[in-house]
């Protein structure tokens, strides 16, 4: 039997970054022409997701870097999936947010296997993309511990890396998820995400709004921050036939890539390093950040306002005070009595907080639920001194020197 597709997973991956809002004022990737790199995409050719794209003429060149011709509609449908992630529709809601994009499809993956000619085939791909007019190129694709240790994820070391680096340099702005490595013994982001001219997409789980259990880890191993951004780690996809429910962050990394193409479209001035400073600052987190979320999950309305976000209250929704060595945080208008906040929004009961060193890069973060007016105490002699406390809570930025 066919799995039952999950329409309210549907609607919410991309409410998640108020898609709405793009859709509202015509925004749906027209004009952009993104490159998706993959293991191949059978079905893409006859599927009723992609049919638009057919009528419209909108799939301009094809090629298998591993067999070496044009023929791309078979082998591994992961493909298939992130494409549907970036321009899909279904019943006539869209999947992705690019539903006008143009599109140039490769196949770089052997998907059975990991050589290092799949990272050849990037860097050819990356430059047939770029000979074919792509202004993105969305690759969920990661190497890691095949041929790799932790320490080599610096942006420097791998085939990949520097392909991604010189896409980039390009012109083209370059999206590529974080890695599905988070709760495994690599723990890391892996190569190409690592490049410091890739934007990273780590993901975030539906039910609870922050980092889904496999999604990988930043810094990079010289320190960079990384993911980032972040999108749903699960998603609603086509398969090679029908439509089903995938996780990964092969899967956030191209609900990114549409919603790049609809940020470019409203903004076609910027180059693509500026989009990509852009695409950071719409985060809900920003200017806060982690090595989990990076700077959160981009939104549309930073766009259609002209990179301005929504007003936030001029009453902070948090304080904080230091007493006999803690630092105390209390929410603001939350009932005197310790009792379960009642705030139905999941979005807006997380409290976020991590410890800055004085270089920046970041010793500790956490991210916890508001159940209570005082929901953390810090005892601050665990703190070292020079280290800066960010607390993060309803898009409200506190910043404590120890």
């Amino acid at each position: 039997m066919a799995p039952v597709p999950d329409e309210e997973l549907l609607k919410k991956q991309l409410t998640r970054m108020q898609g709405q809002q793009f859709a509202d004022n015509n925004i749906n990737g027209k004009g952009v022409r993104i490159a998706v790199f993959d293991a191949g995409f059978p079905g893409v050719d006859k599927h009723e997701a992609f049919k638009h794209l057919r009528d419209g003429k909108k799939i301009l060149k094809t090629w298998d870097f591993v067999k070496n011709r044009e023929f791309v509609y078979a082998y591994s449908s992961h493909g298939t999936s992130t494409l549907s992630c970036i321009t899909g529709i279904y019943k006539g809601i869209p999947i992705g947010l690019a539903t006008e994009s143009e599109f140039l499809l490769a196949r770089t993956e052997m998907s059975n296997r990991e050589p290092l000619s799949e990272e050849e085939n990037w860097l050819a791909a990356a430059e047939w993309a770029d000979k074919n007019g792509a202004d993105i190129i969305s690759s969920s694709l990661g190497y890691t511990y095949h041929r790799y240790f932790t320490k080599d994820m610096d942006g420097k070391k791998s085939l990949v890396t520097r392909a991604a680096n010189m896409a980039a340099s390009k012109g083209m702005l370059v999206i590529n998820s974080a890695g599905n490595e988070g709760n495994t013994k690599w723990k890391f982001i892996g190569a190409p995400a690592d490049a410091d001219s890739v934007l990273s997409i780590g993901g975030i789980a539906p039910e609870s709004n922050y980092r889904i259990s496999f999604s990988s880890y930043g810094p990079t191993a010289d320190k960079r921050m990384k993911p980032n951004v972040c999108a749903f780690g699960t998603a609603f996809v086509a398969g090679k036939v029908g439509f089903t429910t995938a996780s990964g962050t092969s899967f956030s990394c191209p609900l990114i890539s549409g919603f790049a193409a609809c940020a470019w479209q409203t903004h076609r001035n910027l180059t693509n390093m500026e989009l990509f400073k852009e695409i950071e600052k719409s985060g809900d987190l920003y200017p806060y950040f982690d090595y989990a979320h990076g700077f959160g999950v981009p939104q549309a309305d930073y766009f259609i306002k002209c990179n301005t976000k929504s007003e936030i209250s001029n009453i902070p929704p948090f304080t904080y005070e230091v007493k006999d060595g803690f630092l105390e945080v209390s929410i603001t208008g939350f009932p005197e009595e310790d009792t379960l906040n009642v705030i139905t929004d999941e979005k807006e009961v997380l409290l976020y907080y991590n410890i800055q060193k004085p270089d920046n890069s970041l010793r500790f973060y956490y991210v916890i639920a508001v159940y209570s007016k005082k929901p953390l105490q810090i005892d601050l002699s665990k703190v070292p001194k020079g280290d800066k406390i960010n607390l993060f809570y309803k898009r409200h930025l506190e910043t404590y020197q120890n």
